[in-house]
């Protein structure tokens, strides 16, 4: 257990927790992450955890973790919601993203290990290394890669990982002053899609799947389909692939998130386009021939972010088009999207005055401002 000095900052946590339930927590994050159940649940409870032993102003030592997500399901927007949640709740834990595709062995093109503590204290000076640390993109870190002198940087790299999971005291110099940094008390989440661990996984099953049948074995129970491929990963699937042991008995478990069902995906996208809505001020309406179409681009390798983009780009594009001509009243007019390709401008439906204004959540997409 490792004794922090900072009780300002325990104070601090446990007035913010005492404003709200851990029920809002979870619920916050469900409307934030769609269709993953238990394992969102799990996730929710580890950071929660963590939050309460900070508040504690007790000693304590923060517990490490693997997130893992097929491309799509909510790995990314998780982190969102939880730094989201910190900010609304005035919660003082600094929340970081680290892509460790940009991290390297000292010496080598790229940022190196020592940046990370440098990212949590420039959140929260003066922390002593209280903070819930993502690191995206772990699983780029599990591969052999090698320099040309024939050093495997990144095993270089789990190595650095390895000490400061571990725990190890630290002076960093920030922009102002030097800082202590414990990074006993940073919670580290490794975050990956790990595609190429399940394709090794599945792979695998397949193979002995297609042996045992040889063997007359039940084809039934042994042998494995191509949704094997989103099957939960272990520890020991990623010790497999390439993660050092020593680095992987440093994480008490891997949180598996799950591929999205269609409807799970059907209504993460339209809650999304709410979203943007929201945010550049246009009224959208989609058509269920589009949105059908933005579904099957969804389960593709860049998960909801292609669809979004595309309807962003949409939108844009088709108010530019007319916006220096006529311009664009975005009170009585909407973008109609009929196609991945196709869009259009026409009027808002009329609404009569004694008539209830429709929510922001519909199937319509024509939300007022």
């Amino acid at each position: 257990m490792v004794r922090y000095a900072n009780f300002n900052l325990s104070r601090r946590v446990a007035e913010a927790l005492n404003t709200f339930q851990p029920k809002e927590f979870l619920g916050y994050s469900q409307n934030r992450v769609q269709g993953q159940g238990l394992q969102l649940k799990t996730a929710v409870y580890y950071i929660y955890n963590y939050m309460q032993s900070v508040a504690s102003g007790e000693p304590f030592r923060a517990q490490n973790w693997v997130l893992t997500a097929p491309s799509g399901s909510g790995k990314t927007e998780f982190y969102r919601a939880v730094k989201d949640f910190c900010e609304i709740h005035n919660i003082p834990i600094p929340v970081v993203q680290i892509d460790l595709s940009q991290i390297t062995e000292e010496g080598y093109k790229g940022s190196n290990p020592s940046t990370i503590p440098k990212r949590i204290l420039a959140d929260a000076p003066s922390s002593n290394g209280i903070g819930i640390c993502f690191l995206d993109e772990a699983d780029k870190k599990c591969v052999p890669s090698y320099s040309s002198g024939g050093i495997d940087i990144n095993a270089a790299v789990q190595s650095n990982l390895l000490t400061l999971i571990e725990g190890i005291k630290l002076k960093v110099d920030t922009d102002d002053s030097v800082e202590d940094f414990d990074s006993n008390l940073t919670m580290f989440v490794l975050m990956g899609a790990f595609q190429d661990v399940r394709h090794k996984k599945s792979h695998k099953e397949r193979s002995l799947g297609f042996l045992s049948e040889l063997d007359g074995n039940d084809r039934n129970t042994t042998e494995k389909t191509a949704d094997s491929f989103y099957d939960d990963l272990t520890i020991q699937d990623m010790i497999d692939f390439g993660m050092q042991e020593e680095l992987a008995g440093r994480l008490v478990q891997v949180v598996n998130f799950h591929k999205l069902s269609k409807k799970a995906m059907r209504k993460l996208i339209r809650c999304k386009v709410n979203e943007i809505s929201n945010e550049i001020g246009i009224n959208i309406e989609i058509t269920k021939a589009a949105e059908s179409a933005f579904l099957d681009i969804a389960f593709g390798s860049l998960g909801v972010r292609r669809p979004m983009n595309l309807i962003r780009e949409l939108v844009q594009n088709t108010v530019a088009e007319v916006f220096f001509e006529k311009g664009f009243d975005s009170i009585n007019e909407k973008v109609v999207i009929e196609s991945p390709e196709c869009a259009r401008i026409a009027e808002c439906s009329k609404r009569s005055e004694s008539a209830p204004p429709k929510t922001a959540v519909q199937y319509s997409y024509d939300i007022p401002f």
